[in-house]
């Protein structure tokens, strides 16, 4: 029998007491930096890959 390719497990634990901040908490007071670049450097619109690329930068 094959042996699946990629395994689905939490790459990094989070204790419980920790904050995750994502993307949507971003928007809320003043304007983080890196969206002010985002913003500047007219990253392209739309898709499911931003959120990903803007919270890892």
């Amino acid at each position: 029998m094959a042996k699946p390719c990629a395994l689905a497990r939490q790459a990094w634990p989070t204790p419980p007491e920790k904050k995750i901040l994502t993307i949507e908490g971003l928007g809320q007071g003043e304007t983080h930096f890196v969206r002010e670049a985002w913003i500047a450097e007219q990253v392209p619109q739309g898709g499911y890959c931003q959120p990903g690329q803007f919270m890892t930068s």
